[in-house]
């Protein structure tokens, strides 16, 4: 495990937190991800699993893609993120991540423009 100081946390990494189903108690419990951001060409992003009580950083995995915004779909459970527009390998796109592995997906052909940061509503539609 890592521990990742605070201030390094606001600058370095992107956090959100989501409500998941607990899979057996019928109740809810709280998640907290973020991702490190990485610009100019300096690699891909890597998913981590924060603990709320400590702030210690657990890594999920590699994204494969440099990102610079997170968004959680409630209404569907997936995770998204957008890639910078220094991305070398699929620059301005959107991405699926899964929160097991933390492997990100490309979907479409990318924006052709830069996109920071996506949002969700409750329905699951994503705005840019």
């Amino acid at each position: 495990m890592k521990r990742i100081i605070a201030t390094l946390l606001i600058i370095a990494v992107f956090g959100l937190f989501l409500s998941c189903d607990n899979g057996g108690g019928g109740g809810k419990i709280l998640i907290l991800l973020g991702a490190t951001h990485h610009s100019a060409n300096e690699g891909t992003s890597v998913l981590y699993v924060i603990n709320m009580t400590d702030g210690t950083a657990t890594e999920i995995g590699d994204i494969g893609y440099g990102i610079n915004g997170l968004a959680f779909d409630v209404a569907n459970s997936k995770l998204y993120a957008t890639t910078t527009n220094k991305d070398s390998s699929f620059p301005d796109g959107l991405i699926e991540i899964d929160m097991v592995t933390g492997a990100g997906t490309r979907i479409g052909t990318g924006a052709g423009m830069q996109v920071l940061n996506p949002t969700i509503n409750s329905s699951g539609t994503m705005f840019a």
